[in-house]
């Protein structure tokens, strides 16, 4: 019998965390938000309640998937579910190449069409969104996002709260800081500090 899991997030990320849950084998119960009303129909599942009835649907599951693509909200959201005895499971995507060597922190999503190599690490919270690479001997800190179709080279490492866009390719070996925002099509080829911007190719640096 699959484990029953709840989707808290409402928006187009949900949609996809949803069937992100569903193909790693839970049986999902529906989405819980507040951007739409008790009843409204996403997908084949329907908004169970807002989040401060969350605590209703215990009765069912104690599992929560964090559906927020803002690292500082999702962390906000984790942690108020964790304070009230929810856990949330790491969901890793049948299609993902997966090394045996590699490995992934607390709730960790990592969406489908993804890689990643050996002996790199993706923290606790983070996102790897569809069809991007990490490559060898990466490490990714937590409540990071790597969206969709960006590649890191090997031994890249990205400390906690980072965004990386759309596409965008960081040349192995380098260190993004925390809270850093990398934009979408960016190439970067130089370690960056913590609390910037980079856009561009090659990436130019401002500060948030």
């Amino acid at each position: 019998m699959a484990e029953k899991i709840i989707i808290l997030g409402t928006g187009g990320h949900g949609k996809v965390v949803k069937e992100l849950a569903e193909a790693c084998g839970y049986e999902v119960l529906g989405f819980v938000g507040n951007a739409k009303p008790v009843g409204t129909r996403i997908l084949d599942k329907k908004v169970l309640c807002c989040v401060d009835d969350i605590e209703t649907l215990k009765s069912e599951t104690t599992k929560v998937a964090v559906a927020r693509v803002s690292n500082t909200v999702r962390e906000k959201r984790v942690n108020e579910m964790v304070a009230l005895g929810f856990e949330i499971p790491s969901l890793i995507h049948p299609s993902c190449i997966f090394s045996p060597s590699a490995d992934v922190g607390a709730g960790a999503v990592v969406m489908a069409g993804t890689v990643i190599n050996a002996d790199a690490y993706v923290g606790e919270h983070s996102i790897i969104n569809t069809g991007a690479t990490v490559d060898h001997d990466c490490r990714i800190g937590d409540y990071c996002h790597i969206s969709p179709g960006a590649n890191l080279g090997g031994e890249v490492t990205i400390r906690d709260y980072t965004w990386v866009g759309v596409g965008a390719a960081v040349r192995e070996c380098i260190t993004i800081g925390k809270n850093v925002m990398v934009g979408g099509s960016a190439f970067v080829a130089c370690d960056i500090e913590d609390n910037v911007t980079a856009i561009g190719v090659p990436e130019k640096v401002t500060k948030l």
